[in-house]
């Protein structure tokens, strides 16, 4: 499977998995020019697009996606966040994550290969364990330090701090659900300004031990996992 994230962070988040020439976008917080250009124009190889909650960076494109008949999974507009949603051999299974009064949710995703991984943007803390099923990937928020100071940042301090995953709750997540399958941790939604990315991959480090790749998600980057 590889990885292609296309937008990350609070001006648009999109996350691109390929597995067998099929795509599974992860939320379209960002133009749906730049989307198109991200894939390789390949719409038709678009398999599902499921989109974690309504905020602009993460659904800014989405009435796009329905428009034009794609498979869209979105459990936010419904009452029930926890969903299963199928299509072609890929396998969703979505959970709460809590964002202020934001209806939002994270998604466990299984490939038609079998590769196992979790998803999970804009919280304060995830409520679930997921070590019994072997995760081999986390695609997961880290954005801010635990220092991050009221003070200096009034004005945004609730919805930066209270709505978003610090980088100690990440490390104490990934402490529970650690496995001997776990190969890969990618952090996305970082913060420029209020985390210290170098400090926080060092920390995970230390978490998941030498054999998982850790990652800061960055515009145009590529893994293969």
């Amino acid at each position: 499977m590889k990885i292609k994230c296309i937008g990350t962070g609070s001006s648009g988040n999109c996350y691109i998995l390929e597995e067998n020439k099929q795509l599974v976008i992860l939320d379209v917080g960002i133009r749906m020019a730049d989307i198109k250009k991200g894939i390789g124009f390949r719409i038709a190889d678009i398999i599902t697009v499921f989109i974690g909650h309504g905020h602009k960076d993460h659904c800014k494109s989405e009435s796009k996606f329905i428009n034009m008949g794609a498979d869209v999974f979105a459990p936010y507009h419904s009452e029930n966040l926890m969903q299963v949603h199928k299509n072609k051999g890929w396998y969703f299974k979505s959970f709460s994550l809590p964002h202020g009064d934001c209806s939002n949710a994270g998604t466990y995703i299984m490939s038609p290969e079998g590769h196992k991984m979790i998803y999970a943007s804009d919280f304060q803390r995830i409520d679930y364990k997921f070590s019994k099923l072997g995760i081999n990937t986390f695609l997961i928020e880290c954005n801010h330090d635990d220092e991050f100071d009221k003070e200096e940042n009034e004005g945004h301090w609730e919805h930066s701090v209270r709505d978003h995953s610090s980088i100690s709750t990440v490390c104490e997540f990934l402490r529970i659900n650690k496995t001997d399958e776990m190969r890969t941790v990618i952090l996305c939604h970082t913060s420029e300004n209020n985390l210290n990315v170098d400090d926080a991959v060092c920390r995970v480090r230390e978490v998941v031990g030498d054999k998982v790749q850790v990652y800061v998600a960055r515009k145009w980057m590529e893994i293969q996992i």
